[in-house]
């Protein structure tokens, strides 16, 4: 099954829920671009308005390298498993997502290839769920600076993480 995700041709393994237009939307929905194995990069400019995602967005996209956060300036809550199992992630900057508070579980878990981790812009950021950033065995560079309300981080935080 194709589908097309903000501007973005991608292969849908599976699709649970509905699939929104993205772009025009302040939610995006639960599952939306989930297993998306041809996924490689995901430009988020179109996201000016998204202040909520549900759960699973971006959830095992494998071929998943590269993720612009730019247009997620809005961006203050974010359901479980996203960016979960993404295994060709190498570096992501959070920079940008300065009025993120709340994350759920398995955010960034499972990202075999993550090297880079640049938090220094949640300066908002209040609580992240379980296992975040949980078996990234590659994570080398991880800037917390950023992090000064961080208030409850879950069980498993760099669960696995051996470097």
């Amino acid at each position: 099954m194709a589908a097309k995700i903000a501007d973005v041709s991608v292969r849908v393994e599976r699709l649970s829920g509905p699939l929104l237009t993205l772009s025009n939307d302040a939610e995006c929905c639960r599952f939306s671009a989930w297993r998306c194995a041809n996924l490689t990069a995901r430009d988020c400019s179109g996201l000016a308005r998204v202040a909520t995602v549900g759960d699973s967005w971006l959830d095992r996209c494998t071929s998943l390298t590269a993720l612009d956060c730019t247009g997620l300036a809005r961006l203050a809550k974010v359901g479980d498993s996203w960016l979960y199992g993404c295994t060709s992630l190498a570096t992501l900057d959070c920079t940008r997502l300065t009025q993120l508070v709340t994350v759920g579980d398995s955010w960034l878990d499972g990202c075999a290839a993550l090297t880079t981790l640049n938090c220094s812009g949640l300066t908002r950021l209040v609580i992240v769920g379980h296992r975040w950033l949980a078996t990234c065995t590659r994570l080398t560079a991880l800037d917390c600076t950023g992090l000064t309300q961080l208030a409850a981080v879950g069980d498993h935080w760099l669960y696995g993480c051996t470097r």
